[in-house]
């Protein structure tokens, strides 16, 4: 990351993620989403700019699924992004009783978090992909 430079917006200057200049140099540009993700690669720093701005943050707050290492996949929403780690919670759906269970992640966060492939409109996340192909075809 020491080599990661801050694309911030305008007006609040919230970071919105990094451009990162490859070798041999400004030739080579990749933009890094609020995740540490690769969003967009090319030669050009302003398009890099321009990706960040147009993908922004909103993003985070959408629905999540996280799969476990015993491969349990639940269901989660962003809590924090920092330099150092990524925390999600299993998703309360807006119980303001319930016990919140969080799991704190690596930064760039990992391949087992993802966005949410599952019916919105029930509980738990699929277990698996096929379960997806069972519902979808």
């Amino acid at each position: 990351m020491d080599t990661w430079i801050e694309h911030r917006r305008e007006g609040d200057r919230e970071i919105v993620g990094w451009i990162v200049l490859g070798d041999p140099g400004p030739d080579d540009v990749m933009a890094l989403d609020r995740l540490g993700r690769p969003l967009w690669h090319g030669t050009d720093y302003g398009e890099a700019e321009a990706a960040l701005d147009e993908h922004g943050i909103g993003f985070l707050a959408d629905l999540w699924q996280l799969t476990l290492p015993d491969g349990a996949v639940r269901r989660v929403r962003i809590v924090e992004v920092t330099p150092r780690r990524v925390r999600v919670k299993e998703d309360d759906f807006g119980d303001v009783t319930a016990s919140l269970t969080f799991h704190d992640l690596a930064f760039p966060a990992p391949p087992s978090l993802i966005p949410f492939e599952g019916d919105r409109g029930l509980i738990e996340a699929p277990a698996d992909r096929s379960a997806l192909d069972d519902v979808h075809g």
